[in-house]
């Protein structure tokens, strides 16, 4: 129970997820390691993001959030957002002086400053006014900014937007948007009781069966672009089919027959959340292979 609690309510795996995200949009796009150190960043302002955003829900908005992680919060929210911010200032001061052994450092252009105001304003938001109570906006927010997060900021980061095909990013856009989408749709199946009904969420919508197999169809369909892109060429084909095959992976995983069989809500964010760095298999697949 308290390994349960330490690895879904410190928001560790999501982090390290949108880490894995980010390398395997730069090794997918032919940029191989060049976000390395966006990586870094990433996954620091994930784990801060996601951490600063259930504080907030547990502290001011407790009736929109589980008891437990209500009482978690309570106890430890804000050890872990000092925790997690003190990573992200190391991971600056990393990146700062050009990550490990000094091989590349980030220069902020006014576009990547842009986009990082953009996300920032959306994040807060999901917490402070909150945008995630609107109708319709909870499940298109967490997945647009999510998608934005890993896949075009860390582009713009490393000034590399005008050596990537921008056909091929939009698609990696979409694919990435779609799979997140997929996945949180159990979670808002799993907040039917504590989700406003003026939210609108998908399963408050058309019901918690056709909305887990709609999750479904959405993760399926982010694998099959990513399996398209391979088949096509224009992607790293390791990255491109192993990602296809992670997404076709996490199809039973969202199903109706599986969610409803978790006993735990903790079960649910170990396993879906867990998907995102099992990534980290397919960055270890690509590593092995480049080095024979």
């Amino acid at each position: 129970m308290l390994l349960e609690k330490f690895l879904g309510f410190t928001n560790i795996l999501i982090a390290l997820g949108a880490g894995a995200t980010v390398l395997l949009t730069g090794i997918s796009l032919g940029l191989d390691l060049e976000l390395l150190d966006p990586s870094y960043l990433i996954t620091a302002l994930t784990g801060l993001g996601y951490t600063v955003q259930r504080l907030i829900k547990t502290r001011f908005f407790p009736q929109t959030a589980r008891p437990i992680v209500v009482d978690f919060y309570k106890k430890f929210g804000l050890g872990l957002v000092l925790c997690w911010g003190a990573i992200l200032l190391a991971s600056v001061n990393l990146v700062a002086i050009g990550g490990f052994g000094g091989v590349m450092g980030l220069e902020f252009t006014p576009q990547a400053h842009c986009m990082g105001v953009v996300l920032i304003i959306l994040g807060a938001s999901y917490a402070i006014v909150p945008l995630r109570e609107k109708p319709y906006l909870k499940l298109p927010l967490i997945s647009i900014v999510w998608a934005l997060a890993t896949v075009v900021y860390p582009v713009i980061l490393v000034d590399s937007i005008s050596m990537v095909s921008i056909g091929v990013l939009c698609a990696a856009f979409i694919a990435r948007l779609i799979y997140i989408a997929g996945i949180t749709v159990p979670f808002d199946v799993r907040d039917l009781q504590i989700d406003d009904l003026k939210m609108k969420t998908m399963p408050q919508v058309i019901g918690k069966e056709q909305a887990l197999r709609r999750a479904m169809w959405l993760v399926g369909g982010g694998g099959a672009i990513w399996c398209g892109l391979a088949l096509s060429g224009v992607v790293n084909p390791i990255v491109g089919y192993g990602l296809a095959l992670h997404a076709f992976i996490t199809i039973p995983l969202v199903s109706p027959q599986i969610v409803n069989k978790f006993k735990r809500a903790n079960h649910l964010t170990l396993i879906l959340d867990g998907m995102l760095s099992m990534q980290f298999v397919i960055l270890l697949i690509w590593y092995l292979t480049i080095q024979t």
